[in-house]
C-alpha cells in the first residue's frame, strides 16, 4: 500500500507495480497509465487607483503611486508576484515603466499591489495612460488599460541672479 502526490505538470504518467513475498518471489507484470490535466483560471485586475490630475515638481521628479487589486480564484498563492508591471504611455513619448511592484497585503483570493513611476518635470503635460498587468504561475496574464491621470502644465519661473535691478 503506498500513496504519491501527483506532480503539476500535465500529461501521461506510467506506473508499474512490483510485488514481493516472503520468499523472494517477485511479479511485476501489472502496468498502467493517467493522465494529469490541469485546469488554471486566469487572474483578474479588479481595481486600479490613480489621481486624476498630477502637478510637476519645479525642476523636480513628482512620483505617481498607482495601487491595483488582482484576484485570482485558484487562489492568490497562483500570482506570481514578481511579474506586476505598471506602465505610463503617451503617443510620441517614450513609455514609462516600473516592474517591481510591491505586494502590499493579500488575503485568499486577492493580492494588492502598488508601484510607482517619476514624472520629470519637462514631461509632456496632457493625458497619460495607466496600464498595470500581471501573470499568474501558469502564465495567465491579466492586463489593465482602462485608467489615465492628466499631467498638468508646470507654471514655474527659475530666476537667476536673485535679483534684478532697473536702471533710472
Amino acid at each position: 500500500n503506498a500513496s504519491f502526490t501527483i506532480p503539476q505538470l500535465a500529461g501521461q504518467y506510467n506506473i508499474t507495480i512490483f510485488a514481493n513475498d516472503t520468499s523472494n518471489n517477485l511479479n511485476s507484470t501489472e502496468r498502467t497509465n493517467f493522465n494529469v490535466t490541469l485546469s488554471n483560471s486566469a487572474p483578474q485586475i479588479t481595481l486600479v487607483q490613480v489621481s486624476n490630475t498630477i502637478f510637476p515638481l519645479e525642476a523636480g521628479i513628482r512620483y505617481v503611486d498607482v495601487n491595483f487589486t488582482v484576484f485570482d480564484s485558484d487562489g492568490a498563492s497562483d500570482i506570481n508576484l514578481s511579474s506586476a508591471v505598471l506602465n505610463f504611455s503617451r503617443t510620441g513619448e517614450t513609455t514609462k515603466q516600473n516592474v517591481s511592484c510591491l505586494n502590499i497585503s493579500s488575503s485568499t483570493n486577492e493580492i494588492n499591489f502598488t508601484c510607482n513611476i517619476g514624472m520629470n518635470y519637462f514631461d509632456v503635460p496632457g493625458v497619460w495612460n495607466v496600464t498595470v498587468a500581471v501573470k499568474d504561475n501558469f502564465g495567465a496574464a491579466a492586463i489593465n488599460s482602462s485608467n489615465s491621470f492628466t499631467y498638468a502644465q508646470l507654471i514655474a519661473m527659475v530666476l537667476s541672479p536673485n535679483s534684478i535691478s532697473w536702471s533710472t
